[in-house]
């Protein structure tokens, strides 16, 4: 399993939260925070799988009409190469009382006008759209009422698509979707975005839309709100939304909570040794939070746990520039006082040359070959001493 390649996928999300027309009386103020939420913990730099540079939100009271709103959606699902994830959330209709044709409402969506169809988004046109991106994996969450009518199966066997997709629908074809009074996101988005947040436990350190789903069921039928519905193709369990929180590599360590919660040094020197086991198997941020704590104690009281906090910082630092070096040193083959000490080597070259009565020309050609050692003996001194490798943040910028 995998998260989305970050720089070739697409998330995009769609909502409107205030209407003029047939829903005028019936705001949905939810809508807005379900989309900044939500592209809040799929774009979370530590657990997320999408760039926040590469997240469309779209809200239909800020459109000019569904012409823009399927344009920019348009240009997202093109630009995606690997992934694309389409969330939807609004006020829906029903294209006629017994079809299966779905409508996300817009501001000016109204019934009792004849054209109401040109002030909507039809579903048809989303996943049309969908359907044609480059993205060989596709996604696509909704919430909405009806939503069930997204479902591949809702629109007929010539519709279905087999390979790289998957639908989430809030309620089923023929519910109405919940958004609590007062709450802050609607039943459905709450419930998506508190699963995310604080992960699954029993499974891996990834969450795929099926890892979440059978909870997300729970958690709904047990406030006794309407079924959720996901339709997907195998393929698609191959993916990840999220890093799983839950998960033993993201959980905070016991040991740290008992350096804090316990005076005697028996205790805390264990805790130490546990941190000491624990932190290479862990996440960054929970790495991050180790070394601040084992740094904190190197002034203890405890001479004993300053030197064991001490010692372990070091294990920590050479472990980490042990399996950065290699890196390290590729991203430095271009540092500049390398190159330099090549150019001076030349320079040098040549003034000695010219001193002895070479013709200048004949001096600079001579001088190439000098150039090249002179960098290479730079470069060669790095792997004698690693300590003279600048720090870099691994893209070859010091």
């Amino acid at each position: 399993m995998r998260l989305p390649v970050p720089e070739k996928s697409q998330l995009v999300l769609i909502g409107t939260s205030q209407f003029q027309g047939e829903f005028a009386d019936h705001p949905l103020s939810a809508v807005r925070n379900n989309i900044h939420d939500l592209a809040s913990v799929l774009t979370d730099a530590n657990y997320g799988g999408f760039l926040p540079s590469r997240c469309t939100k779209i809200f239909g009271e800020d459109a000019t009409g569904p012409d823009d709103i399927l344009t920019r959606l348009h240009a997202a699902a093109q630009d995606a190469t690997d992934v694309l994830l389409v969330y939807l959330s609004s006020h829906a209709v029903r294209g006629d009382a017994v079809g299966n044709e779905l409508f996300i409402a817009l501001p000016k969506t109204d019934r009792n006008h004849p054209a109401w169809r040109y002030w909507s988004l039809a579903f048809d046109d989303i996943r049309r759209i969908v359907r044609q991106s480059p993205a060989p994996l596709r996604i696509v969450v909704i919430d909405t009422c009806y939503a069930g009518l997204a479902a591949p199966e809702a629109m007929g066997a010539e519709h279905l698509e087999i390979f790289g997709t998957a639908t989430l629908a809030a309620v089923g074809p023929n519910h109405r979707a919940v958004a609590p009074k007062g709450g802050r996101h609607t039943a459905f988005t709450g419930a998506l975005i508190r699963l995310l947040n604080r992960g699954v436990d029993g499974t891996g350190p990834l969450l795929s839309i099926s890892d979440i789903f059978p909870h997300l069921e729970r958690e709904l039928a047990s406030s006794a709100m309407p079924r959720p519905s996901l339709h997907r193709s195998e393929n698609i369990d191959g993916l990840a939304l999220v890093s799983n929180r839950a998960h033993e590599s993201h959980r905070m360590p016991p040991a740290l909570t008992t350096l804090t919660e316990h005076a005697d040094t028996p205790t805390r020197l264990t805790a130490l040794n546990d941190l000491a086991t624990s932190y290479a198997a862990a996440n960054p941020v929970v790495q991050s939070l180790i070394r601040e704590a084992v740094a904190a104690l190197r002034h203890d009281d405890s001479k004993m746990i300053a030197a064991r906090a001490e010692a372990l910082l070091v294990e920590i630092n050479v472990g980490e520039v042990s399996a950065n070096y290699p890196r390290r040193f590729l991203a430095q083959l271009t540092y500049a006082w390398w190159i330099a000490a090549g150019v001076v080597a030349a320079a040098g070259c040549v003034l000695v040359l010219w001193w002895l009565d070479w013709y200048l020309l004949y001096a600079a050609v001579a001088a190439v070959p000098v150039a090249v050692i002179g960098y290479l003996g730079a470069v060669a001194s790095s792997a004698l001493f690693p300590a003279a490798l600048p720090e870099t943040d691994l893209e070859g910028r010091p």
